[in-house]
């Protein structure tokens, strides 16, 4: 008898919980987004310095930057296209500067919407980061990072999405320190973007801003997983790497559409106009020593080839000591012959 008893009462501690549970809508929520939380999660992108406001405004424009260059497609792709595009680039070349502000800058959003034509958009972004801890550099952590933002955006799909931890909590189940499995995260993943969900009456769609994928720890499932989901016609990728191999095959439609850019071929001006104000501002009053420095300011941008890095890292380290000490136009331009151009590793 008391073992009956006993074992009632635990199934009405159990059945209470549950019932609490399923009156306070928020708990399973907010125990599902704790789990999919993690510290590290913004440290990447808070480090990226914002550029001046100026910098990468042709991007926008849609025009090419010089006429070697085929035309910039970035706008065209987001208001049109499906898929991936993909933002490639010397290392140093600027490519996570770029990505943190196009995807915070209000163009790139409205024309999402004309894309999204009434669906309900959702977007978010993602930064792989090589230097980080394991989890910033995992495919684990770009899927909870993902999910974390669209569900904090949108608690109201988090039970058609995490469809087995929703029942647990309900069972009166703690899931919030349950660990995650890379199979249970793509599931949901999956169910975000491939289910054709619904919210407030309307279809939803999607466009992730992934920045570093060569930064990424492991084999080709990230990729591999970026292409499958860009094929559901409601989910696309705005995607950066180094121009490896592996991504030049993986992206190869995308090339043929023209949806991508190598971003150290169109940086050109953006250079020109720091350098010019790095040496107009600092170095303005050294006229009488210097009565003809815009030849080097030309020679500093041809050898940058493209790479933002490199420039930063030979104005500061080589150029402005050599200025402030007043030495000739001809000892700095043989100080900057020395510098292999467009390299940064041994600069580093």
């Amino acid at each position: 008898m008391a073992s009956k008893t006993s074992s009632k009462t635990g199934d009405l501690v159990k059945n209470l919980s549950a019932a609490q549970r399923m009156t306070t809508h928020d708990l399973p929520q907010e125990a599902i987004l704790t789990s999919l939380r993690y510290t590290e999660m913004d440290y990447r992108q808070d480090s990226i310095v914002n550029p001046d406001h100026s910098s990468y405004s042709w991007i926008f424009e849609g025009s090419s930057t010089t006429e070697n260059q085929p035309q910039n497609r970035y706008m065209s792709w987001l208001s049109e296209d499906d898929g991936i595009f993909w933002v490639t680039g010397k290392p140093g070349s600027g490519k996570s500067t770029l990505m943190k502000h196009i995807y915070k800058d209000e163009r790139t959003h409205s024309a999402l919407e004309t894309w999204a034509n009434g669906r309900r958009l959702f977007t978010a972004s993602h930064y792989f980061w090589h230097a980080g801890s394991q989890v910033e550099k995992s495919y684990a952590g770009l899927i909870r990072s993902i999910l974390y933002k669209i569900l904090f955006s949108c608690p109201d799909l988090i039970d058609s999405v995490c469809k087995s931890r929703w029942r647990d909590e309900l069972r009166g189940r703690d899931t919030s320190i349950l660990p995650w499995s890379i199979d249970e995260l793509y599931g949901c993943l999956n169910a975000l973007v491939s289910e054709n969900l619904e919210f407030g009456g309307k279809g939803i769609c999607f466009c992730f801003f992934i920045d570093g994928l060569d930064e990424y720890d492991g084999n080709h499932e990230v990729i591999d997983a970026l292409v499958r989901l860009s094929q559901s016609g409601q989910t696309k990728f705005c995607a950066s790497s180094r121009p490896w191999n592996r991504f030049n095959d993986a992206f190869k439609a995308s090339k043929l559409k023209g949806n991508y850019l190598e971003l150290h071929q169109h940086t050109r001006s953006d250079i020109a106009e720091y350098v010019e104000k790095e040496f107009g501002n600092k170095f303005s009053g050294l006229s009488e020593v210097y009565q003809d420095w815009e030849p080097l300011v030309r020679e500093v941008i041809d050898r940058s080839e493209g790479v933002f890095l490199w420039v930063a890292l030979v104005v500061k380290r080589e150029l402005r000591p050599m200025l402030e000490d007043r030495e000739s136009i001809a000892a700095i331009r043989s100080r900057l012959e020395e510098v292999p151009s467009g390299m940064i590793a041994t600069m580093i």
